[in-house]
Order: structure tokens, then C-alpha cells, then sequence
């Protein structure tokens, strides 16, 4: 046990003097060696959060980024032993430690979760459902598809360019994520406050026929039920179950 201890003590200081370019104290067989390890290591960390948000990238200038990163990389908060998972602590990174970037981008936040939850959705596990592919949406007995995220913004992250939005166009958006079952392409669905709450209902498993869905999404938002809903959600089902937010039917 002692040994172990020892070893895992040995790996961790090695590992800080990788990422925060401190001197070893430890022999090595090969000291010229470790430039490259430091170069080689902060390459893959950086490639992974590059390709997880490369919208963020595009918003700040060159230098933002590159402080950014570094940063982040020598904070040791990268603890996911998974490289495509590492990149998720970022958010939580810049919410903690940058706030002049915030106070800058106001939207930042949302942009990085936005981001994220679509490498995360991409890279969620298969599940196998049974289900048969014709029904009656009006009957209900819909099933969502599994791999999928529902998110709310106050700002358009999903709708327009990250570098034209402002501060005036603070509301409540809602759209949803999911990874399309043959193409394994995480497609986006922007979301009225009705349909966002019909997707939640469904998400947690709420079966029942549209007319009482709708109800019962409309009592959830305290919002007046009116007959000309029933025509937009039953609209909104048929294309969920065209781009396969909607899988098909339940088979009992």
C-alpha cells in the first residue's frame, strides 16, 4: 500500500510539472524528454477544446482564447480520465475564474452549455427501445427519442451568429437536441414555451393522448388552453417524428 501511495504521489507531481511547466524533482531516464511530453500533452488538451466549442473560440479575439485555454490547462480542473469529456469543465472554469469575460459577453455561459450539450448528446449511449413506427399521434403513446437534451436560454445561442447578440435580445428560449438514430447527427429544434413543455412531459415520461397534453403543458405554464393549440401541436408531433425527436410509437 505504501508503494502504491508512493507511486500515485510521484504521477501527480509529474503531472503538475507537465501541465504547469514546474521544474521535476524526480530522476528520469530520459530529463530532455519532458519538453515534449509538455507539448505533446497540452496539444491533445487543446485540440479537445477546441473541437468542443469552436463558436466560443470564434466570439473572442485570438488572445482571449489563447489565455483562456492556458489557463485552464494549468488549473488542473481538467479531472475527467475521458479526453473528449475533459473539455466540460471549462464552463464551470470560466463561471468561477472569468468574470470581466462575462460581464463582456453576457451570453458567453449559455454559448459554452449550448455547445457542450451537443458534443454530450453526440456521445450519449445507444438505447434500444421497442417501438413500432405507425400510430395515431392525436392518440398519443409517443416515444421521445432517448438521446436528447431539452435546454432554456435567455439568450439566442442556438438562432443567431454569437457575434451579433446582444444584450437586447435577453428572453426565454427554449430548444431542444437529440442525435438522429441513423445519421448519428445532433440536429437542434427550436422550441415555443408550449412545445418546450410538451418535450418535458414526455422526457419524464408522461403518456396520454394530445387534447390532455396539451392541457396539462398549457395548466403547467398557467397559460389559457384554447382549441387552436390542438392543430400546432399535433403539427409540431408530425415533424418531431419526421427529423426523429419523436422515434415512433409505444408497442403496448
Amino acid at each position: 500500500m505504501e508503494a502504491l501511495v508512493k507511486t500515485f504521489k510521484v504521477q501527480q507531481a509529474f503531472a503538475s510539472a507537465i501541465r504547469q511547466e514546474k521544474v521535476f524533482k524526480n530522476k528520469l531516464s530520459r530529463p530532455e524528454a519532458l519538453d515534449h511530453y509538455r507539448r505533446m500533452v497540452f496539444n491533445v488538451a487543446e485540440d479537445a477544446i477546441n473541437a468542443a466549442y469552436p463558436l466560443t473560440r470564434k466570439l473572442l479575439s485570438t488572445s482571449e482564447w489563447s489565455q483562456l485555454v492556458k489557463d485552464f490547462y494549468r488549473s488542473g480542473e481538467m479531472q475527467s480520465p475521458q479526453i473528449w469529456r475533459m473539455p466540460e469543465a471549462l464552463i464551470a472554469f470560466v463561471e468561477k475564474h472569468y468574470l470581466p469575460f462575462q460581464r463582456k459577453y453576457p451570453f458567453l455561459l449559455e454559448l459554452m452549455q449550448f455547445e457542450w450539450a451537443e458534443v454530450a448528446v453526440y456521445m450519449m449511449p445507444d438505447i434500444g427501445l421497442d417501438i413500432k413506427l405507425n400510430g395515431d399521434a392525436d392518440k398519443g403513446n409517443v416515444v421521445l427519442n432517448p438521446e436528447m437534451e431539452l435546454m432554456h436560454f435567455n439568450f439566442p445561442v442556438h438562432l443567431k451568429p454569437a457575434g451579433t447578440i446582444s444584450v437586447n435580445d435577453r428572453s426565454n428560449f427554449f430548444v431542444s437536441l437529440h442525435r438522429h438514430p441513423e445519421s448519428g447527427k445532433v440536429l437542434f429544434t427550436n422550441l415555443s414555451p408550449l412545445t418546450a413543455q410538451m418535450i418535458a412531459l414526455l422526457k419524464a415520461g408522461v403518456q396520454m393522448d394530445l387534447t390532455a397534453l396539451v392541457k396539462l403543458s398549457c395548466e403547467s405554464l398557467k397559460i389559457k388552453y384554447k382549441t387552436d393549440f390542438l392543430p400546432q401541436a399535433l403539427g409540431f408531433i408530425n415533424q418531431s417524428i419526421q427529423n426523429q425527436l419523436i422515434l415512433g410509437f409505444a408497442s403496448a
